[in-house]
């Protein structure tokens, strides 16, 4: 962790020896500075992987990443090639979480201007021996491929690491290093810098095969027939079952409105249109064993909506009869072969939490390393943009705070607002999405948040206008990550 500091103080040392003592004094002040963020107590743990210097090596990461060093890859402060026994220490920020609990900037400063970023993927590698920080070779290059939950494109930005050096040595770079100890170095804040635009993922074709393979080991869990209900919106959906006659058993079947029948944008009673449009295309997208996303497409309109199939009368009878054998089969198949089947359960859990996709790309400078692009915020139909005042009523002497970090998580999104004295002059909020906020005050360990149901009342409000909100100070300090994710779950 005190991988930066070093960078510094060693910048000094390729001109005088006299600053190695310096570094190893000033070694726990440079843990302290090196850590972002309230919560100083804790972090997102690296994993770490030894391996011999002269050697290649790759490593798989438990998100799918993979990370491939070449041979000999390493130099240390004086620009020798490292030999022996070397450690790679490496971690990866995805959810909100741990964005949050990095402290790591999640803005980017365009002309004087600051921007929220939406990441797709962010990650921090580091290399030492002995103890000592260990630098990529000027020629080197690491081959990434990063675990990504994103779709679409996404630029690729190195972070210029800020370190405040109590004695003067001069920021100059080494022409043997890479050039990440230049970039590294700088005063003031950290800053993103642009290094790739437009990165577009691949799918994990590795994790969809081992899927594949585990699935068809699993038996498939029959499901129960859902019984009709009279006070549900229903959509019909004609089949052609003489062209098709596969089809005959969907004939049966009633597609009712599965989601929120306040949510006027999914709610068929609320959009009689939809069925008096000429649709092109028709699909059904499974999201769990008994709901379906049924998407309706044609040259000029989009509609979604949630369902899910159900049966009445005799129809509904029959197939409660199909099912109770169905079943029996079920747990007979799962009793015979429960070793088996719980160690393939078992190895599903795990690639079911690796990533979908990778981003790809080369990076010739150890560090952090973050795949966003700019937040707008989605649809601008769907977006409005208004000025918030933050208050806290329980403890007024935090409005009177000078800078706050505010973090808007929109579904799987963290975004990064800063406010001044409490304000924040341009918030973007998508109203379709489930948004809750979360602040912290700089120079405390306080919390305050904002939930899902408070957030909605934002997209009543017109767009430009100023809106004071009150937020509420979370009940129990927040003493890891995990305990962090808890809090943002129940928002």
């Amino acid at each position: 962790m005190n991988t930066i500091g070093k960078v510094t103080l060693l910048i000094g040392l390729a001109f005088g020896a006299q600053v190695c003592n310096t570094v190893q004094e000033d070694k726990k002040e440079e843990n302290a500075q090196r850590k972002r963020g309230n919560f100083k107590a804790f972090e997102v743990a690296y994993n770490a992987h030894e391996f011999e210097a002269k050697e290649a090596y790759n490593l798989t990461h438990p998100t799918g990443s993979k990370i491939q060093i070449p041979a000999q890859a390493f130099v240390d402060e004086a620009g020798k090639p490292v030999t022996g026994k070397v450690k790679l220490n490496y971690r990866e920020f995805h959810h909100a979480s741990e964005i949050i609990t990095s402290g790591i900037t999640m803005q980017y400063d365009s002309a004087g201007k600051k921007h929220p970023f939406e990441t797709a993927g962010m990650f921090d590698i580091r290399a030492e021996q002995a103890g000592k920080p260990i630098f990529l070779a000027k020629d080197k290059a690491i081959q990434v491929d990063l675990a990504s939950h994103k779709e679409g494109a996404f630029n690729i930005y190195y972070l210029q690491e800020a370190k405040q050096v109590a004695k003067t040595i001069a920021y100059s770079p080494l022409p043997f290093i890479s050039q990440a100890v230049a970039q590294d170095v700088i005063p003031g804040e950290d800053r993103w810098k642009l290094m790739q635009t437009s990165n577009l993922p691949t799918e994990n074709k590795e994790r969809k095969t081992k899927l594949a393979e585990i699935n068809k080991g699993i038996p498939v869990q029959p499901t129960e027939p859902i019984l009709y209900d009279e006070k549900a919106p229903i959509f019909e959906l004609e089949v052609d079952t003489k062209g098709f006659p596969a089809l005959q058993a969907l004939e049966d079947i009633l597609w009712q409105y599965a989601g929120d029948l306040k949510n006027d944008a999914q709610n068929p009673d609320k959009n009689e249109w939809v069925f008096s449009h000429q649709w092109g295309s028709i699909r059904l997208e499974a999201d769990t064993d008994t709901e379906y996303r049924l998407v309706l497409q044609s040259a000029t309109k989009r509609f979604e909506s949630q369902v899910r199939p159900t049966f009445k009368g005799l129809p509904y009878d029959k197939a409660k009869k199909l099912f109770a054998g169905r079943k029996k089969e079920y747990e007979q198949e799962v009793e015979k072969r429960k070793a088996e089947i719980d160690k393939l359960r078992a190895e599903k859990n795990y690639y079911d939490r690796i990533a979908k996709f990778q981003r790809s790309f080369e990076i010739q400078n150890l560090g952090i390393y973050n795949c966003d692009r700019i937040y707008n915020g989605g649809d601008p139909s769907d977006v409005i943009e208004v000025a918030l005042n933050l208050n806290v009523p329980t403890d007024p002497t935090l409005a009177k705070a000078t800078k706050a970090s505010v973090y808007l998580i929109a579904d799987n999104i963290a975004v990064l607002y800063t406010a001044q004295n409490n304000k924040i002059p341009a918030f973007r909020l998508n109203i379709k999405r489930n948004n809750k906020l979360l602040v912290l005050f700089e120079g405390t360990e306080k919390v305050a948040i904002y939930t899902s149901e408070e957030c909605k009342r934002l997209a009543q409000v017109r767009k430009k206008e100023v809106v004071d909100i009150d937020l509420t100070l979370a009940k129990e300090p927040i003493k890891s990550t995990e305990a962090l994710a808890t809090l943002l779950a129940k928002l």
